[in-house]
Parts: C-alpha cells; sequence; structure tokens
C-alpha cells in the first residue's frame, strides 16, 4: 500500500477537493484538517488531474458495457456474433480482462476471450453483484473481489434488453483497477515527491506503487497493529471524502518511522467510491 513512503446509466463524478471538514481524532499531530487548496497548488493540480483521468476512464468503460449492451440486443443470438461483440469489448481497454454475456438465471453463456471459454455454463447467480443487477435491472459495480477467472478484481454488470424491450440478461466486464489507475497517470511518476495510492473506504488498496501491495486490507491487517497512526490515517479517509492527514509510519525502504502527509479526494461511479491520494514525507 505504500504507506511506508511514500449507472438506467448513472454518472461517475468528482467530490471536489475544495471540500473542507475538520475531524478530532483525540490526537495533536495525527488528524484531518480543513483542506482549501489554492488554484496555483501543485498538490491540488496534480490530485484533480489523476481524480478527473480516473473518472473520465470508469465513464469510458461504462460506456463500453452500454455499446455492447446495444449491439447484442440487436445481434443474432448465434456464437459468433455473440462473441464478436464480447471480443470487441475486451480489446477496446486495456483495463478489460474479460467480457461476458450472462442470462437471466446467472448461467454465462459466452465469454471472451478464449482463454476463459472453460467458464461458459457456469452459474454466476450466487454473486451478490450478479443477484444485483438481475434484481434491480441497472447497471452495478462490484467491490475488489475474486472473480471467477481466479483473479482479484472488479466486475461491471449492464442489464441487456432486446428491442421489444425484454430483459435477457447481462453484460459483465471484468475490470483490472490499477490498469485503469496507472492509465490515468499516463506514465507520471512523481519520485520523491509523492506517491500515489487508491483505495476504497473499507481500506482495500485498489492501487500502489509496490504491486505487493495491492489488494491487502489496512483494517484487522496485523502486519499495521504496531502502526496506530495508520489505522487512524485509514479511518480518517474511511470517513471524509477528501482532506489532508499527516501521519506517522515507516519511510520508504526503511524501519525508521517518519511524518507523512496524505492529501485525498473521491472519484464515484455507480455509487462505488474510490480514494485518490497523493503521500508525501515530510
Amino acid at each position: 500500500m505504500n504507506l511506508r513512503g511514500k449507472i438506467p446509466v448513472a454518472t461517475a463524478s468528482i467530490v471536489l477537493l475544495a471540500l473542507c471538514f475538520t475531524l478530532t481524532t483525540g490526537c495533536t499531530d495525527d488528524e484531518v484538517t480543513p483542506y482549501v487548496p489554492s488554484e496555483e497548488s501543485l498538490t491540488f493540480y496534480e490530485l484533480k488531474t489523476i481524480t478527473t483521468n480516473i473518472s473520465e476512464s470508469l465513464s469510458e468503460t461504462l460506456k463500453l458495457a452500454e455499446n455492447a449492451a446495444g449491439d447484442l440486443a440487436k445481434a443474432d443470438r448465434n456464437g459468433t456474433q455473440v462473441n464478436a461483440v464480447l471480443a470487441c469489448s475486451h480489446d477496446s481497454l486495456p483495463w478489460v480482462d474479460s467480457a461476458a454475456f450472462i442470462d437471466t438465471s446467472g448461467v454465462i453463456v459466452a465469454i471472451m476471450p478464449d482463454s476463459y471459454s472453460d467458464l461458459v455454463g457456469v452459474d454466476l447467480s450466487h454473486q451478490d453483484i450478479v443477484q444485483e443487477c438481475l434484481s434491480n435491472r441497472s447497471p452495478v459495480m462490484s467491490d475488489y473481489m475474486l472473480l471467477e477467472e481466479g483473479e482479484m478484481g472488479i466486475v461491471l454488470e449492464y442489464p441487456l434488453f432486446s428491442e421489444e424491450s425484454e430483459f435477457t440478461g447481462i453484460v459483465s466486464l471484468a475490470i483490472d483497477p490499477a490498469k485503469v489507475i496507472e492509465s490515468a497517470l499516463s506514465g507520471k511518476k512523481y519520485g520523491s515527491m509523492y506517491s500515489v495510492m487508491v483505495a476504497q473506504p473499507d481500506g482495500v488498496i485498489l492501487y500502489d506503487e509496490d504491486p505487493e501491495e495491492i489488494g491487502n486490507k489496512t483494517f484487522g491487517n496485523p502486519a499495521y497493529e504496531a502502526y496506530p497512526s495508520l489505522i487512524a490515517f485509514a479511518e480518517a479517509y474511511s470517513s471524509n471524502p477528501s482532506g489532508t492527514y499527516n501521519y506517522t509510519f515507516k519511510a520508504a525502504g526503511s524501519a525508521e518511522e517518519v511524518q507523512k502527509q496524505a492529501f485525498w479526494d473521491t472519484v464515484v461511479v455507480l455509487d462505488k467510491e474510490w480514494r485518490v491520494m497523493l503521500i508525501k514525507e515530510m
């Protein structure tokens, strides 16, 4: 987690950094403080750029699922045409790991790429995210989870209706959130200035410059029990959509504890929130 150093269609939106709040934590050094960045602030500019890029990428993914659902509604239900639509969806964005068509009973009818063809016929009706889409018949996105493909990731489920408006199933896109964020960073590295981390409000890490930290949980993790300041920081970003927080943790690549400052904002899509953070050593 490099805490060592370091949508019918809903619209992806950004909770503005200008939102101010104050939360008393009981600590004099480790507390959430009001963050009112100026337009000239480098931190404000960089964080706004990253959150905007992530929001646009997630909106693009949502639009891809919508287009796939539209194409499948017009396609003959034969394997060739269905697979062609799904293959196009898989190939369109680098963070889409698979694209599937799930019927109204929750069974995978088709999936691309071909390497996942053994999943055809698998019943996913036990998954909460599939149940939600089947029940509500509206787009939904999951939290970070173990996918049927055997990898960790996020799924975006989009309802499919026939041209006669009959509900006929779900378009399911498996997404690698780290790739979404890497794309949003556009190859930019901040070096010793900042490290970038993205997490769910529950403390699960979606992106970190240390790949081994991706997927780690902050709360209830024995590795962090000795660092109450770190846990307090996680509680702060969990409870607040934006802010700045000073806390103490190990320096990058060292056992020495240092003071750190984190700035964060939130990207929201389909009621899911991602905390986007810039962290620096003070």
